[in-house]
């Protein structure tokens, strides 16, 4: 039997405890809320001055003219000018901020692990946009992808879909692959919506007078139109996916010995190219372009049958079973398109990875 006297004791000494631990989290809310607005307040006057090339920028410049973006680094003022140092005003505190923000690799993996997820995810958008602003988001995500790796007891637990890295590398191919999306899909699913025939394979749903073997091989050929737009563009995949997906590959290989294939089709294709096939107003931003229903459920069976594949396994729905064939059909040609995705600095003449920014020339012959 617990003695009163001590069970009192107890919860009298639990108190305090309870309530520091509650003072701690609301300290550390209120700080990430006052950087929050820190980070956007820095946001905002960056955009007011002229902008660097980013690689938001750089993803949409064929690399032929790569080489004539590349930013002068300590140029000197021309002759008879006068120095620029006379004119540049002071430093002021939140130019001070920002510095401090990328010359500290860790503040933001460490300030995102202890805020909550929902703070998490805001902060690590505007850490984005800071860094792409000095064209410094590859080191950025290189820091997220080490700690992620690190902090993994299998290659299972990598990159999973509440992972703070997974939503960083998210954002940003979302911020510079837009464009690359909209060339590869808009024609195909303008073509889709523009045709009568129902791609529906899923008996239960079939309209009055469906033939379901011949919706079965339409959708099996819309995939495949879908599919080889995607593997036949490799050289029009923006340059900075391209790279992210090389740091992946080299963190992930040096603790793991297989599956790095899977992982960069998993981040690539699930969060990345296969959304906005049942989100394709995120293709048509601002725009009012709705699809009709029938194309709305072919794009999810096709986006579907493109998740299993790029997951490296088969569909267990009785519905779908019959796009198993085209999987396998497949397979060794994803498997080929995922080892050429990560970009070799081999592949570059000179590609220089620094900290003050990221240079691209372009390809050697």
């Amino acid at each position: 039997v617990c003695d009163p006297t001590t069970q009192s004791a107890i919860e009298i000494d639990s108190g305090p405890k309870k309530n520091e631990g509650a003072i701690i989290g609301g300290v550390i809310g209120g700080i990430i809320a006052l950087l929050l607005l820190v980070l956007l307040v820095v946001i905002l006057i960056k955009r007011k001055k002229h902008p660097k090339r980013t690689s938001k920028q750089l993803a949409n410049i064929e690399s032929e003219e790569l080489v004539s973006v590349i930013p002068r680094v300590n140029t000197l003022p021309e002759e008879g000018s006068n120095s620029l140092d006379e004119d540049e005003p002071a430093e002021n505190p939140l130019d001070k901020f920002e510095t401090f923000i990328l010359e500290t690799e860790s503040f933001p993996v460490v300030l995102s692990q202890k805020a909550t997820f929902k703070q998490a995810e805001q902060l690590t958008k505007l850490f984005l946009l800071v860094y792409e602003s000095n064209n410094q988001a590859i080191q950025l995500l290189d820091t997220f992808i080490v700690q992620e790796v690190t902090e993994a007891r299998s290659i299972s637990d990598l990159f999973k879909v509440d992972s703070i890295s997974t939503k960083i590398i998210k954002h940003f191919f979302k911020l510079i692959g837009r464009n690359y999306l909209k060339a590869i899909y808009i024609r195909n699913i303008e073509t889709l919506d523009a045709i009568s025939q129902s791609f529906e394979i899923d008996p239960t749903k079939l309209e009055p007078g469906s033939n379901l073997d011949r919706n079965i091989l339409g959708l099996i050929n819309s995939c495949q139109t879908f599919l080889d737009a995607i593997l036949f563009s490799l050289k029009d995949l923006p340059i900075p996916i391209r790279l992210i997906c090389h740091l992946i590959k080299t963190h992930t290989e040096l603790r793991f010995a297989s599956g790095v294939h899977k992982i960069i089709s998993m981040l690539l294709f699930k969060r990345y190219l296969l959304p906005p096939l049942v989100q394709s107003s995120t293709l048509f931003p601002g725009e009012d372009r709705p699809l009709k229903p029938r194309t709305e459920r072919s794009l999810f069976l096709i986006s579907k049958t493109l998740s299993i594949l790029s997951n490296f396994s088969k569909c267990k729905e009785e519905y779908m079973l019959p796009m198993n064939d085209f999987i396998a059909k497949n397979q060794a040609d994803l498997k080929r398109y995922l080892s050429k995705v990560p970009l070799e600095t081999g592949h570059y003449k000179n590609l220089k990875y620094s900290k003050s920014c990221l240079l691209y020339t372009s390809p050697s012959p």
